[in-house]
């Protein structure tokens, strides 16, 4: 006759517990205990391109992305990353992920794994819409090259952008020049100056003014720098005005004197040259000689 044990619900609880846990310990020590072989004779088909993730690009993230690609006995493939900067990892891990498989056997050993790195690299020069640079190489299964340039930098509103005239400087001085200050001509003198984007005067246009003062005041733009233009700039113009005023006050006899109202705006004052007539001479008259000399 079988004999029947009663327990208190207490030690059923404590007995289930154990049963559980001893179950779940089975498990885990059979999981670890099957080792995943490495893939072998498969290839790898990629069903889209890596691209670099435009976060990553922005921040200049850049660096090798080691991924670990565990197949199951389904034919499922599970990414996992084993080191990498975030910012560009999670585009590795889509581009890794979207693998499809294939393997000469119909038979293959599975589950198996394999580990792939893919690199991004910013190389020199800047893109913008119209070119985004962009080059993918693919050396096999373990390794993958994306390479992007920057992006070049956009404004909201560029046609508000002034040259910074401020840091401006200038290899040459200006000055009054002499022949117009022997003429006694003065005057404004106004042009448009181009600068290129590393801050060199290359252009003039719209001259006005009288053409003795001009050559002065080109001279001395075209011997001005700025400071280098932002990426987004090409280029930049600024308008510049120069008077020229002849003075007779005696701090400017011995040259001339600029005054700089801004940064596009100056005053060159200097004094008048004054041409006097020679000093006074006698005319002789020979006597005629014989009515002939």
């Amino acid at each position: 006759m079988g004999r029947f044990m009663f327990l208190s619900s207490a030690k059923r609880g404590r007995i289930a517990t154990l049963v559980v846990g001893s179950v779940l310990c089975f498990v885990a020590s059979c999981r670890a205990g099957r080792a995943a072989a490495p893939c072998s004779a498969f290839t790898v088909q990629d069903l889209v391109m890596p691209v670099y993730p435009p976060i990553g690009r922005a921040a200049h993230s850049q660096g090798t992305v080691k991924l670990k690609v565990s197949i199951d006995e389904n034919r499922y493939a599970n990414v996992e990353l084993i080191f990498g900067t975030r910012l560009i990892a999670g585009a590795a891990e889509d581009f890794i992920d979207a693998r499809r498989y294939t393997w000469s056997s119909a038979n293959p050993a599975l589950p198996c794994e394999y580990e792939t790195e893919v690199e991004y690299r910013i190389v020199a020069g800047e893109s913008d819409e119209r070119n985004d640079f962009l080059r993918v190489t693919i050396l096999g299964v373990g390794y993958t090259l994306v390479e992007a340039q920057l992006i070049k930098p956009t404004c909201n509103d560029c046609s508000d952008f002034r040259c910074p005239l401020d840091n401006a400087v200038a290899s040459r001085p200006l000055v009054y020049p002499p022949i117009a200050k022997a003429a006694h001509v003065s005057g404004d003198v106004t042009t448009t100056l181009t600068f290129d984007r590393l801050g060199n005067a290359v252009g003039f246009r719209n001259w006005t003014g009288p053409a003795m003062l001009r050559k002065s005041a080109e001279e001395y733009l075209r011997s001005t720098k700025i400071p280098a233009l932002p990426s987004y700039e090409s280029s930049c113009d600024s308008n510049f005005f120069i008077e020229y005023r002849l003075t007779t006050d005696k701090d400017t006899v011995n040259g001339s004197v600029v005054t700089k109202g801004d940064s596009n705006h100056f005053l060159v004052e200097a004094a008048p040259v004054i041409i006097s007539d020679p000093a006074g001479y006698t005319v002789t008259r020979r006597r005629k000689f014989l009515g002939i000399f």
